[in-house]
């Protein structure tokens, strides 16, 4: 399949359908990231870059005292990245927003294959 789109349609477009079918299609399913939870992910995502840990800080907490709701927003000053996260606790909050930096990061750096 791959040769007929490379004959018909060039090697760009070969390529891009070798792409899409062959690599993950989303920072979940990154072979290294597998089984972490999205904190430790974007961590090390950014230490194998030499680039500083994220900074986490809460932003708002509302509901009553025993149904409180979290917001995190989670930044990365070095690239200018901040994403934000909501949970019933703390943790719950800053893993959703690691999660939405990480996705950003790993889009923005055209990074899909975890390198």
């Amino acid at each position: 399949m791959f040769g007929a789109v490379f004959v018909d349609a060039g090697f760009d477009a070969a390529r891009g359908v070798i792409e899409r079918c062959m690599l993950p299609s989303s920072p979940d399913s990154i072979p290294a990231t597998l089984g972490k939870d999205p904190k430790t992910r974007l961590q090390e995502w950014l230490q194998a870059r030499r680039i500083a840990v994220p900074e986490y800080a809460v932003t708002a907490i509302g509901g009553e005292a025993h149904a409180q709701t979290f917001t995190i927003e989670c930044r990365v000053p070095a690239l200018g990245v901040a994403a934000t996260g909501t949970g019933t606790n703390r943790r719950a909050a800053e893993q959703a927003a690691a999660r939405d930096a990480f996705v950003r990061l790993v889009g923005a750096a055209g990074d899909a294959r975890g390198g």
